[in-house]
């Protein structure tokens, strides 16, 4: 995010599993990287595509921002970074 950041743009890293960990947390109250794996793989596409949609929606907001929004991503993130690009079509 720093080299993002180093050109210009506003980096946002949303947590996916935010609400769906132990005690409603999200990624960090998952007791290993096993059970967060096993977080990700219960995420249903169609809520990653909803949260996606809400950080795109808050990001809009910010008041130093463009007004363009992209999505990357990297390992399951770069592949739901793809799927949201497909899914969203205001991206830019």
């Amino acid at each position: 995010m720093a080299r993002f950041a180093a050109e210009g743009f506003i980096a946002l890293a949303p947590d996916l599993l935010s609400g769906m960990g132990p005690g409603g947390g999200g990624t960090e109250a998952f007791a290993s990287r096993d059970d967060v794996v096993a977080g990700v793989r219960g995420l249903e596409s169609e809520e990653a595509m909803r949260r996606l949609d809400a950080v795109r929606a808050y990001a809009l907001t910010i008041p130093s921002g463009t007004g363009e929004v992209g999505v990357v991503g990297f390992c399951w993130g770069g592949g739901t970074s793809f799927t949201y690009a497909a899914h969203q079509p205001d991206l830019d």
